[in-house]
């Protein structure tokens, strides 16, 4: 489905587009429909911070277009190691629906992006009154979470194959 121009989408289109995702696969349409409402829609400039670092918050970001940066400060002060790169279709600030500790790294734009953002806070709440949307949806960000440390394991690996060889 095509991630732009999300905002124009009419309940039913949105509701299709939120059941494609990773997050939201398994939940019925009426289950999808508890989820809609607190879904928003925002645009950010190339280099603007969607997260910063150290940061209290519990958004989640589904990146709809556009590409984002995940930076960690390096040892050296004002220094950022870029981690990841993530575009259209992946989330965000999984870590606020785990816990709420502050973030754990800075999301900034590398080109301009328009992303949905779902309050953490109202999600938790939907996925405590209903169990079986709670299971689902943990599960899947257990998996999305899975993935990203494999493919963070993949990339460091590398990185010392570099330098040692």
């Amino acid at each position: 489905m095509n991630y732009k121009n999300y905002e124009y989408l009419d309940a039913e289109e949105k509701k299709k587009f939120l059941k494609s995702l990773d997050i939201f696969e398994g939940l019925s349409d009426e289950e999808i429909s508890l989820i809609l409402p607190i879904c928003r829609n925002i645009k950010f400039k190339e280099g603007e911070k969607i997260i910063e670092d150290k940061s209290l918050g519990d958004d989640l970001f589904i990146i709809l277009e556009g590409e984002v940066a995940i930076e960690l400060e390096a040892i050296t002060p004002h220094f950022e190691i870029t981690i990841a790169r993530l575009s259209s279709g992946e989330l965000l600030g999984e870590f606020a629906m785990i816990d709420s500790a502050p973030r754990s790294a800075r999301a900034k734009c590398i080109t301009p992006a328009e992303c949905i953002v779902i309050s953490g806070l109202k999600l938790r709440e939907i996925l405590d009154n209903d169990h079986k949307i709670g299971y689902i949806v943990m599960s899947n960000i257990a998996k999305i979470l899975s993935d990203k440390i494999r493919k963070t394991n993949r990339r460091l690996l590398n990185f010392v194959r570099k330098k040692l060889f």
